[in-house]
């Protein structure tokens, strides 16, 4: 009997040990993570991932999160959503298909955290945060952008670890920069920010110890029943002048920053209050210009997601040559110093609008192209706290215009080209039909439109 039973435990140990070498093997040969930091203190997180599977079949991945209280979670792969499961310390996300061994799989991961911005020093707020890592995964490339909140100058601005691999101002926002490679598995990286509190509007919630619980102090209830009492009769006194006084309609002033000059053209179509349709409108031509969609047909409006292949080229400064940075839009060369914006960066409107906008067959989502533009309307007006509206749409108004004026005096030659560069912009401008047709209307030179064009326009000669 007892040889049985040895037996019995030999074959359960082999097949729980056959079980466990069955298991997926993978590591990560990207981790790239872009932190935004917003005025209400509200954080976004967004994780982009290139996991490679060295023994499949690999369902899905586990993905670390900061904090349990985290919403508005969601992943996508080659533009697709994919299902999520939220755990207490993860998510669960799931594969559009199993991947085999030698697939390397690419995941967009975001999510929203109002629970990570606390009390630094004084009169300083700071955020700390430690990148997702695998316990028993390596992970060969590691990147953390920082994005401060609006207004924030990058000299207000400290860092952990205190040296940065870059640090600067984009797009009128401070950002930090890390980076680290060949990091073995379960390396954790903690980093993190600090800056001055006057740029949160929403206080953050302190840390506090438990106190003790204990009976109310006498001493307490007093002073705060006096207090009451106080209160209660300096607002009858006032109340009762107020009655005798001679109502004057009240005037106030307020000082602003001017004119927000750093919109890009679809933010700046919203100031001039586009209609919905012309915004959708904007966001596609701008994805087609990206390279991210082509459209198949405009009633109703049919769109193909393409798969982006970054190539190595694209990441070369065009001055000298030398290797730029891809996790960064706009950076300074370090081989010659110029200054370079790579294009084709997604904004954060078109990460959503390919992440839930799109069908599955390429139709327009008619319940999340809303919520696409209310994402949008909630983020300008954020950014126009403190600057004039009136002064930014008369701003833009006038911008327009220059670009109007510089297509008329342009040659034949440079005319379409310019019209190309300019043409987001232009498309803001209510008379945008009329003012194309005077513009181009006249030009005999024959023109070779750009590969974008002709995708953007495919469905309208269908």
């Amino acid at each position: 009997m007892k040889k049985y039973l040895g037996l019995g435990f030999i074959v359960v140990f082999l097949l729980c040990f056959s079980i466990q070498a069955q298991s997926p093997e993978f590591f990560l040969k990207e981790e790239n993570v872009e932190i935004t930091i917003y005025n209400d203190s509200t954080v976004e997180i967004w994780y982009f991932l290139t996991i490679q599977t060295t023994q499949g079949p690999q369902k899905g991945i586990y993905l670390g999160i900061p904090e349990g209280s985290i919403y508005d979670f969601a992943a996508s792969q080659n533009g697709q959503l994919l299902r999520v499961e939220k755990e207490s310390e993860s998510l669960k996300i799931y594969f559009l298909e199993e991947a085999q061994s030698g697939d390397i799989t690419e995941l967009k991961v975001s999510f929203f955290s109002q629970k990570m911005i606390y009390p630094d020093t004084d009169g300083r707020l700071g955020m700390e945060f430690i990148p997702a890592y695998w316990d028993d995964q390596r992970l060969d490339v590691l990147r953390v952008k920082f994005i401060l909140p609006e207004g924030c100058d990058i000299s207000e601005v400290g860092n952990y670890p205190a040296t940065a691999e870059n640090r600067g101002m984009e797009g009128g926002r401070a950002f930090v920069y890390f980076e680290r490679a060949n990091l073995n598995p379960g390396y954790t990286f903690r980093c993190g920010v600090s800056f001055p509190e006057s740029y949160i509007t929403a206080s953050p919630p302190p840390v506090t110890e438990s106190p003790e619980k204990r009976g109310p102090d006498m001493g307490i209830i007093c002073c705060v029943t006096f207090f009451l009492l106080f209160a209660i009769g300096i607002i009858i006194i006032f109340v009762t002048i107020a009655r005798k006084m001679k109502y004057t309609s009240p005037k106030m002033e307020m000082e602003s920053l001017g004119a927000r000059k750093d919109l890009d053209p679809v933010e700046a179509a919203y100031v001039l209050d586009a209609h919905p349709l012309k915004l959708v409108n904007l966001i596609l031509l701008n994805l087609v210009k990206k390279g991210a969609v082509q459209i198949l047909s405009w009633g109703p409006v049919k769109v193909e997601i393409i798969e982006v292949k970054q190539k190595e080229e694209t990441f070369s400064c065009p001055n000298c040559g030398g290797p730029l940075n891809p996790a960064m839009e706009l950076q300074f060369c370090e081989y010659c110093g110029s200054e370079v914006r790579l294009s084709g960066a997604m904004t954060y409107y078109e990460n959503e609008f390919l992440l839930t906008g799109i069908g599955p067959t390429g139709e327009l989502n008619d319940k999340a192209v809303p919520a696409v533009l209310e994402t949008l309307y909630k983020k300008v007006d954020g950014k126009l706290v403190g600057y004039s509206r009136k002064k930014t749409q008369d701003h833009y108004r006038e911008q327009i215009e220059k670009y109007w004026a510089d297509l008329q005096t342009a040659t034949e030659e440079d005319r379409y080209k310019l019209f190309g560069d300019k043409v987001s912009w232009l498309m803001a401008d209510p008379e945008f039909d009329t003012k194309t047709r005077d513009s181009l209307g006249n030009v005999t030179t024959p023109y070779t439109p750009s590969s974008w064009w002709i995708w953007y326009n495919l469905g309208r000669a269908a």
